[in-house]
């Protein structure tokens, strides 16, 4: 099992160093600056608000950086976090 969550942390670490490096290139400012490898994270852009959903794909504790406050996400659970403009 912890080979099966290394090789996941290894590829969704390039995919992530892949997508941050587009969104840098094509403008894109981010709210999160900091996350765990196995947490995923989508933003989603509002009139007023940015709605951050953080996703931990492991069983351990995580965490992530969200407009500067650090999130702490339970093993294999979620957090939303509310960013507003």
């Amino acid at each position: 099992k912890a080979a099966i969550e290394n090789n996941m942390a290894d590829h969704m670490e390039n995919l992530g160093d892949f997508y941050a490096r587009f969104f840098q290139l094509a403008g894109v400012k981010r709210l999160v600056s900091e996350r765990d490898p196995f947490i995923g994270v989508t933003e989603h852009p509002m009139e007023d608000k940015t709605v951050i959903v953080l996703v931990n794909y492991s069983t351990a504790e995580g965490c992530a950086v969200v407009n500067g406050k650090k999130v702490t996400v339970p093993g294999n659970d979620f957090a939303v976090e509310i960013v507003n403009k």
